[in-house]
């Protein structure tokens, strides 16, 4: 009988001690294995928003280029229609 009752209060103290594995692997390892995970699928975000910002900020730098030359084009023909306006004036004014 004692045999018996050995075995039966060393199961109950290995099962104790398997909960208390389990709830320590539960409460604390898992969120740092978990956590890893989470921090590597955040910063693949990240890395994607960053990627869609650039081709936006390429796209809009192209943009920006192609105005500034338009702009350049425009001041070059309103110069040019000065000057064409100002030899006018010249030639009007010489009698």
């Amino acid at each position: 009988g004692y045999r018996w009752r050995d075995y039966g209060a060393l199961t109950i103290i290995m099962v104790g001690i398997a909960f208390g594995f389990h709830q320590l692997y539960k409460k604390y390892i898992l969120p740092l294995i978990m956590g890893s995970r989470e921090d590597k699928k955040h910063l693949q975000r990240m890395e994607s928003n960053i990627a869609a910002m650039s081709g936006t900020l390429t796209q809009t730098v192209t943009q920006l280029q192609q105005t500034l030359v338009h702009i350049q084009e425009l001041l070059v023909q309103q110069q040019q229609k000065i000057q064409e306006l100002s030899q006018e004036l010249a030639a009007a004014e010489v009698p």
